[in-house]
C-alpha cells in the first residue's frame, strides 16, 4: 500500500504512515463483476426428512434462485436432526449473465 501524502510504501494493515504520520484512509474494494456480493458468504437451506428416510437415506432436489441447475442431493442413512451438509462452489448466474460460485449449507430436520 502507498501513503497518499508522502507516496512511500507502507504495510497493508497500517492505520498511520510510519514516515509522515498521515492517517491512512481504507477504501473498500468494489465487488468483482460476476461474483455474488450480498454480504452473505453462503446460502442456507433447511430440509425436512421423515424418520424412515433418516434410517434408510433420502434424496432431494433443491431449487435456488439463479442456480444454473437444481441441486440433487443424497443424504446418507442413519443421520440425525440438525446435521449439516456443505455443498461447495455451486454454480450460479447473476443478472448480467455472468457465472459465479457460492457455497450452500443444508441443515437436516427430522419430522
Amino acid at each position: 500500500m502507498v501513503c497518499n501524502e508522502c507516496k512511500k510504501s507502507i504495510a497493508k494493515n497500517s492505520n498511520y504512515c510510519k514516515y509522515c504520520g498521515t492517517k491512512v484512509e481504507k477504501i473498500k474494494a468494489a465487488p468483482v463483476e460476476g461474483k455474488a456480493d450480498d454480504g452473505n458468504p453462503l446460502l442456507f437451506r433447511e430440509v425436512e426428512i421423515t424418520e424412515e428416510e433418516a434410517d434408510t437415506g433420502a434424496e432431494r432436489i433443491l431449487e435456488f434462485d439463479g442456480a444454473l441447475e437444481p441441486l440433487h442431493i443424497i443424504f446418507p442413512k442413519l443421520f440425525c436432526t440438525g446435521q449439516l451438509f456443505m455443498v461447495k462452489k455451486y454454480k450460479f448466474l447473476n443478472e448480467q449473465g455472468k457465472k459465479y460460485k457460492k457455497n450452500i449449507l443444508i441443515r437436516v430436520n427430522i419430522a
